[in-house]
């Protein structure tokens, strides 16, 4: 079936027309091939249109450009997609009455009675909107399956334009308030509020991104003709890319109350009227509340045995030699970022080591595809003379709530938020040269917290 058609004014030693076609399979709508057809100025096809049937015989593939050429010497023809009829043909003549052609033109028929127009019924399904839609049936997180194309209708929970130079595209969380089968492992459950099983991330590239209007937090999409697929980690994610015959956008804003978000706006109410967990009504732009209820929490260092007999240091003493050596410090934490336990959560990069944002699907430094989740936590240490120092923690994956809040006490516990004078911790610092840079990590220190 012919998806898009384009001709051009060809030169060569005649003068030649060119008609580019594209074509896809009768019950798909993603591009399966192009097919370029070098004909005269009478023959050219110029009432083509979409669902269109095209059948050709002699044409030869180009590997080299994966498309297929159909020189004047092909036998080529267009029939009609709803009358069957035949509508034009090319500069050599078309066996009409070939068994093979009729075999074909009958299939397709066939196939066209077996689908005939269905009623509305209670599945929404795309019919009219700024943007054209597929006319497939929206596909809602918790019937998603891999390798197959879909229209999606969802809130958007997060939204992150690639200011990457060369880099075109837009990182999407959403959600449409149904879980996720195969849900994004690594990501605190509170994130903005929503469980990180109803979330799906939806990546969307070049055209797709410049176009894709500024959304912001609760706005509601339509997504048209996304890929579902499962990432490296197993998880389900939605990709919109680059098609060069799309002649509209694939994402647009939905009023809200449009027909379309019905479903979406119920399991939504369900959502917010369920019995929330301890840490739900956190949210990205909302600080962790402090533990309401006063607690007495002592803290003990346990470090190696082996190092008990290292002397202590400043900090100043860090930068004055003895590097890849291990330090001594009495300092204390007094101040950790983020403030919000739920969004420690980021991406690591295997090749650089470099972290990226949890909603990003490529390194922000090296471009290398990034799928493995931890934690990362900054502190900021101080010793008894005052000086400052800066390091970062990091830690494995972990997706369980508790382990969360677990986070949440121990870090309160370090740098307490109603005290002034937060305790003085003994730790052990080994510093090395990185980049040209000299860089601290915490090591071979254990804190062990001591409720009272």
């Amino acid at each position: 079936m012919i998806s898009f058609s384009l001709t051009v004014l060809f030169y060569n030693c005649l003068l030649d027309h060119l008609t580019t076609i594209t074509l896809r399979e009768p019950c798909s709508d993603y591009v399966t091939l192009n097919i370029n057809l070098f004909h005269t100025e009478s023959k050219a096809p110029n009432q083509l249109k979409q669902n269109d049937i095209f059948i050709c015989f002699g044409a030869v593939a180009s590997h080299k450009f994966k498309n297929y050429h159909a020189l004047k010497t092909a036998q080529w023809a267009v029939y009609d997609g709803r009358s069957l009829d035949k509508m034009c043909e090319g500069d050599t003549d078309f066996p009409t009455n070939d068994d093979k052609v009729t075999k074909v033109v009958g299939l397709y028929q066939a196939w066209i009675k077996e689908e005939p127009p269905k009623p509305a019924t209670t599945d929404i399904t795309a019919t009219a909107s700024r943007g054209g839609t597929s006319g497939r049936k929206i596909v809602p997180t918790y019937q998603l399956a891999p390798k197959t194309f879909i229209d999606y209708v969802g809130m958007v929970v997060h939204c992150e334009k690639d200011k990457r130079s060369g880099l075109e595209m837009t990182n999407l969380l959403l959600t449409d308030y149904s879980k996720n089968p195969k849900p994004i492992a690594g990501m605190a459950h509170q994130r903005q509020s929503v469980d990180v099983n109803l979330l799906i991330q939806c990546t969307l590239f070049d055209e797709n991104s410049r176009d894709c209007p500024s959304l912001s937090h609760g706005d509601f999409v339509y997504v048209k003709n996304a890929l579902c697929k499962l990432s490296n980690r197993g998880q389900f994610e939605l990709a919109v890319r680059h098609d060069n015959y799309a002649t509209q956008e694939k994402v647009w804003l939905l009023a809200t109350n449009d027909p379309l978000l019905l479903d979406l706006k119920q399991r939504k109410q369900e959502f917010e009227q369920a019995p929330k967990r301890p840490m739900d009504t956190t949210t990205d732009t909302t600080p962790m509340s402090p533990i309401k209820k006063p607690r007495r929490v002592q803290i003990q260092t346990v470090m190696d045995e082996g190092n008990q007999n290292v002397a202590y240091s400043y900090v100043k003493d860090l930068f004055n030699g003895g590097f890849e050596e291990d330090h001594h410090l009495k300092a204390a934490i007094v101040e950790y970022r983020p403030k919000n336990i739920a969004d420690i959560s980021v991406k690591l990069c295997h090749a650089c080591g470099v972290s990226s944002d949890v909603a990003l699907t490529r390194c922000k430094h090296c471009d290398e595809v990034i799928d493995t989740i931890i934690y990362r936590c900054s502190l900021k240490f101080k010793d008894v003379k005052g000086d400052e120092l800066f390091g970062t923690l990091y830690g494995t994956e972990d997706t369980d709530e508790a382990a969360c809040k677990q986070v949440t006490d121990f870090m309160d516990a370090l740098c307490p938020p109603d005290q002034e004078k937060p305790p003085m911790l003994n730790i052990c610092v080994k510093s090395f040269v990185q980049e040209s840079s000299l860089r601290f990590v915490l090591t071979k220190t254990k804190f062990r917290l001591l409720h009272g």
